[in-house]
């Protein structure tokens, strides 16, 4: 009830206890008694449902059937009685200065009976020109004809009964109206049971649901009458009003509703009424909701992760019901050595992984998982691609097609070095052996990173390269360079002299490098002079590796000259003899 309808009421209920009770209209002559209880009788009946605790409004037509007329008193009987219980009068022909009175009233209704009108609330029909007796024209100036009524508050059973409103006219005939004050019959407790018909009883929390299922909860009550009023209830919120009935005494109202991550922990409230408006009973059922993990985040910034250092990575997840179950996959490989927290606190939970992570890991996505396993399809993915700061991994090889047997003196070839380092290399260095070949700084270094050469002897051996960044320093393995050439003179074997006594035999000793060395081959030649070159005999030759013996006795002056040492292997024949000079000993003293 609106507060101005309140204070209304309490201004009416001083009137009414100050106000000194007008003199009563004289009651029916016994002769007449006896037509007007059988008039009453054929009065229509109007029926008013009203339940225990709340107001009830008994309707009353105060408009004068004829123009220029007015209600002059209004008269208020319960059942047969012939004394009024309350009344209006409006002998003053000012409504706002109307007298209400009780005369008669039972004494559960002290107090609580009130007719209003216009002068107090309720507007009442117009009268004169525009006015007809029983057919009032569309008009906003004009009201429904029963405004005025006895309102009742907070119904008892002493006020069921047929109440009889009687309007005195100034110049019409008087009318009557029956009202029949029927309470209604209350229902049994409510009971709510779930879709396959199971009780929820009053302490157990209905569910779990999964989030985005659909809930099904049942509200019934056995008797009341009339039928019962069945709602469903969410806070302040009217879900579900439509009722079924199983049988001539059982209501019931099915509720069915998508289940959200608001009902989590949500009371809905079944409210059962025995008519609507009047105080209700209800149940209430507190709902269980299994939810999808909302969110998940790895907080651990993977820019920089060092190779071959342990780091901890941390993982949060929020909003699973019940706890989310977290699983960490590195290129959709399963991790474990995990740790998992659980926060009570907005179903938080959260999970470190400790990573080992090596260069090879460089660039992979590590993923955090977060799973609802209640939930088909309830889970949630971050996903993030490692940075691994490591030292350079380096490796050589021949950028040219060719194998590294099969290179000749004289070949150019070209070294590639490759380099995967996070951050880059900033110096990349190239080595024969042990010896510091080359090294590019800064911007070469990214670019630069072959190294060409003109195949000679001395190029044989092994290559590495090596670079280097903000981490540290790798260097690759040795690449070995073998260089296929003809055979010549070992240092120190070119240009000999031999001293040898005639008829004294001699030993002359020959050494030359060659590459390859399974299959070389030598000979000897002896000049006299410079226009004269013999063979020496081939069965006189002995050979070890690359070292050539031939034995030589020199019989006359005829035999000293020049021996020439030659050599032949796949490559080629020696151009240049290694010379040996077979001098007189006297000669050859002191060489």
């Amino acid at each position: 009830m609106a507060a101005a309808t309140v204070m209304l009421l309490v201004a009416m209920a001083t009137r009414l206890s100050t106000a000194v009770p007008p003199e009563p209209p004289p009651p029916p002559s016994p002769a007449n008694l006896g037509d007007s209880l059988n008039f009453q009788k054929n009065l229509p009946v109007r029926v008013v449902w009203a339940a225990h605790g709340m107001d009830a409004d008994l309707p009353c037509n105060v408009s004068a059937p004829i123009r220029d007329d007015r209600p002059n008193m209004v008269l208020w009987f319960k059942d047969s009685e012939g004394v009024p219980l309350y009344t209006f009068d409006n002998r003053n022909g000012d409504l706002d200065r109307a007298e209400h009175g009780a005369i008669a009233r039972p004494k559960a209704g002290k107090g609580r009976y009130f007719f209003l009108t216009s002068a107090n609330g309720v507007p009442l029909p117009p009268s004169g020109p525009r006015a007809s007796p029983h057919n009032w024209e569309a008009d906003d100036e004009l009201v429904p004809r029963e405004m005025a009524r006895l309102r009742i508050l907070n119904v008892s059973d002493e006020d069921a009964g047929v109440f009889r409103c009687r309007v005195d006219f100034l110049n019409s005939p008087t009318t009557n109206f029956r009202v029949n004050l029927t309470l209604a019959t209350p229902p049994s407790a409510p009971v709510v049971t779930d879709a396959t018909g199971v009780e929820i009883g009053p302490t157990v929390v209905a569910g779990p649901f999964q989030e985005g299922s659909e809930m099904q909860l049942s509200c019934s009550v056995s008797g009341g009458h009339p039928r019962p009023e069945v709602t469903w209830w969410l806070g302040g919120t009217l879900l579900d009003v439509d009722v079924e009935t199983k049988s001539s005494s059982e209501t019931i109202n099915r509720l069915r509703v998508q289940v959200t991550r608001e009902h989590h922990g949500a009371l809905l409230q079944c409210r059962v009424a025995p008519l609507p408006g009047a105080p209700y009973q209800h149940r209430d059922v507190q709902i269980n909701v299994y939810l999808k993990p909302r969110t998940v985040r790895i907080t651990t910034a993977l820019e920089s992760v060092p190779a071959d250092r342990p780091k901890q990575v941390r993982c949060e997840t929020e909003g699973s019901v019940p706890d989310a179950v977290i699983t960490w996959l590195l290129d959709g490989e399963a991790l474990s050595n995990t740790a998992v927290v659980v926060t009570d606190d907005r179903h938080v939970t959260s999970s470190t992984v400790t990573l080992q992570a090596t260069a090879e890991d460089d660039g992979k996505v590590l993923t955090c998982h977060a799973e609802n396993p209640h939930i088909r399809g309830g889970f949630v993915e971050d996903r993030r691609k490692m940075k691994v700061a490591h030292a350079p991994i380096v490796s050589i090889s021949l950028a040219s097609a060719v194998q590294t047997d099969q290179l000749k003196e004289g070949d150019k070839i070209s070294l590639r070095c490759d380099v995967r380092a996070n951050p880059p290399a900033d110096r990349v260095s190239w080595y024969h052996g042990s010896r510091l070949l080359r090294s590019d700084s800064d911007a070469a270094a990214r670019h630069r990173l072959t190294y060409a050469l003109d195949l000679s002897p001395s190029s044989a051996g092994e290559y590495s390269c090596a670079a280097t960044n903000k981490v540290d320093t790798g260097r690759s393995q040795p690449i070995n360079v073998s260089v296929q050439f003809k055979p010549r003179c070992r240092e120190g074997f070119a240009n000999r002299r031999l001293g040898a006594i005639k008829g004294q035999p001699v030993e002359v000793r020959c050494e030359v490098l060659a590459e390859p060395t399974a299959d070389l081959r030598f000979w000897w030649t002896f000049n006299r002079n410079k226009d004269s070159r013999v063979a020496m005999p081939a069965h006189k030759v002995r050979q070890n590796g690359t070292v050539s013996y031939l034995p030589y006795t020199p019989n006359g002056d005829q035999d000293f000259g020049t021996l020439g040492c030659w050599a032949k292997n796949d490559v080629g024949a020696q151009e240049v003899p290694c010379y040996v000079h077979i001098m007189p000993a006297s000669k050859s003293a002191g060489h």
